[in-house]
C-alpha cells in the first residue's frame, strides 16, 4: 500500500497560512471602510449644559444620532479568527515537516512569560524541529520591551499576538463590541458666552462614550444665572474595543484602538510568514 499523502500535498507548504492571512487582511480593510463611512455620516453631535455643583462646571456631552453597526462585531470576529488560524496553519505545517508527514493536533503557542514557553511548545508544536521552535519562540509576546528597553507585564499585554489571542478567545464566546470613544486631538478653545467670570481645569474623561456621556468638563466660576460656554472643537472620534485578561490575582479590563490594533496584528503575521517562506524554499 502506498503511504498516505497529506491533503493538498501539491500546494506550497504555506498555502493555508497565506490564504488565512489574506482573508484577515480583507476583513480588516472592509471594517476600515465601514468605519470611515460611519464617521463621514457625522453620526454624533455635542451639546453643553451648566452644572451648578459644587464645584461649578460646564459639561459637554455627546449625542449619538446613529448607533455603531452591530455587524462590525461579526467582521472583527472573522478578522481575529482568520488571523489566529493563519498561525495555527503554520504550526501544523512545521510539525508535518519534521514528523514524516504524520498529522496530529497542533496549535501555534502564544504565551506571556518565558517560563510558560516549554509547556506550550510541547503541547502545540512538540514534534517540530528545534530550529522552527526557536524561530516561533522569537516572536513570543514576552520579548516585547517598553520604551526604556525593559521587559515587564505592560508591554507584553500590548503585544499584537497577545491581543490577537485574547480577541480570538473572546469571540468564541461573545461578540467583540466596538465602541466609540472621543479623544482630544488638537486641543480645545473655549469662549465664555455669558455669566462666566472665569474657567478652570479642562477634563477629558478616559472612558468609553455612551449616548449622553461626558466628552469634556470645564470647571467654571459663574457670575450670573445662565452660564454658557462655547468651544471650538478639534476632537476626533476613535473606535475602540474592550478586552480583558486574567492575572493570578486579578482581571484587567482595558481598551485598544480598533483600526490601529488590526494593523498592528497583521504586521507580525507578515513577518512570521516571510520568515518561514525562507525556511520552506
Amino acid at each position: 500500500m502506498l503511504p498516505q499523502q497529506p491533503l493538498h500535498a501539491h500546494l506550497p507548504k504555506l498555502h493555508g497560512f497565506r490564504l488565512k492571512l489574506n482573508r484577515a487582511q480583507m476583513h480588516a480593510e472592509a471594517l476600515k471602510s465601514e468605519i470611515d463611512a460611519w464617521l463621514a455620516s457625522h453620526p454624533y453631535g455635542i451639546y453643553g449644559e451648566y452644572e451648578p455643583g459644587p464645584p461649578e462646571a460646564y459639561v459637554f456631552r455627546v449625542r449619538f444620532l446613529e448607533p455603531v453597526p452591530p455587524s462590525w462585531a461579526i467582521t472583527l470576529g472573522d478578522f481575529a479568527h482568520n488571523a489566529r488560524s493563519a498561525l495555527d496553519h503554520l504550526a501544523h505545517i512545521v510539525v508535518l515537516e519534521n514528523n514524516g508527514g504524520m498529522d496530529e493536533r497542533t496549535q501555534f503557542p502564544v504565551v506571556f512569560s518565558p517560563w510558560e514557553w516549554e509547556g506550550a511548545a510541547a503541547r502545540g508544536i512538540g514534534n517540530a524541529s528545534e530550529r522552527h521552535k526557536r524561530l516561533i519562540e522569537s516572536f513570543q509576546p514576552y520579548h516585547r520591551k517598553d520604551l526604556f528597553g525593559r521587559m515587564w507585564l505592560d508591554p507584553t499585554l500590548d503585544d499584537p499576538l497577545a491581543v490577537l489571542s485574547r480577541m480570538n478567545n473572546i469571540d468564541k464566546h461573545s461578540v467583540l463590541n466596538a465602541t466609540p470613544a472621543a479623544i482630544q486631538s488638537l486641543g480645545w478653545d473655549g469662549t465664555p458666552v455669558r455669566d462666566i467670570a472665569s474657567t478652570g481645569d479642562w477634563q477629558v474623561p478616559e472612558a468609553f462614550l455612551e449616548d449622553g456621556g461626558v466628552l469634556l468638563r470645564v470647571n467654571i466660576v459663574s457670575n450670573g444665572p445662565s452660564p454658557e460656554l462655547r468651544i471650538k472643537r478639534h476632537e476626533r472620534i476613535e473606535i475602540r474595543i474592550q478586552l480583558r485578561t486574567s492575572l493570578p490575582a486579578s482581571v484587567i479590563v482595558y481598551s485598544v484602538p480598533l483600526v490601529e490594533t488590526m494593523d498592528a496584528i497583521l504586521e507580525p503575521l507578515r513577518e512570521i510568514y516571510q520568515a518561514f517562506v525562507s525556511e520552506f524554499k
